[in-house]
């Protein structure tokens, strides 16, 4: 798998107990358990090596998922829509997705966008991505 594939992977998960991280020396990605009762325990040498990878906010889920819907034909967009007006706004809008069968556009929709987002954060951070990925490939291959 590429690293791109694992960054989109980790920027797309929304779980408050797990970090994900990149280690730019590596290129490779892992999770941190992250809880107020263990601290992060990275040695100086190591964390110059390592930066947090940013997740994909609930905010910026809604907007993605009416950015879809606005593509839709009219009447599905209006119930694409309107389940995000439902309380459970994220497994409403799943469950129509499914109806529709729009699962693999909506798929690659939402992983194009946070693919643009990781581009931009390693753009903003200066890292070169093809260079990441190639010791994502010698590295990767060792696990």
């Amino acid at each position: 798998m590429a690293l791109m594939d694992d960054l989109v992977e980790a920027y797309l998960q929304q779980f408050d107990e797990f970090m994900f991280v990149l280690d730019k020396k590596l290129g490779l990605v892992f999770v941190e358990t992250v809880s107020e009762d263990t601290p992060l325990s990275w040695s100086s040498e190591e964390s110059a090596n390592l930066v947090a990878i940013p997740t994909i906010t609930k905010a910026e889920s809604t907007r993605l998922m009416q950015d879809f819907a606005s593509k839709q034909p009219e009447n599905k967009e209006q119930s694409l829509q309107k389940a995000l007006e439902e309380e459970d706004r994220f497994l409403s809008f799943e469950k129509q997705v499914e109806e529709f069968g729009l699962e693999n556009e909506w798929e690659q929709f939402e992983r194009d966008n946070a693919k643009k987002y990781v581009q931009d954060w390693l753009q903003l951070l200066q890292l070169d991505y093809n260079e990441l990925n190639e010791k994502h490939a010698i590295h990767a291959a060792d696990e």
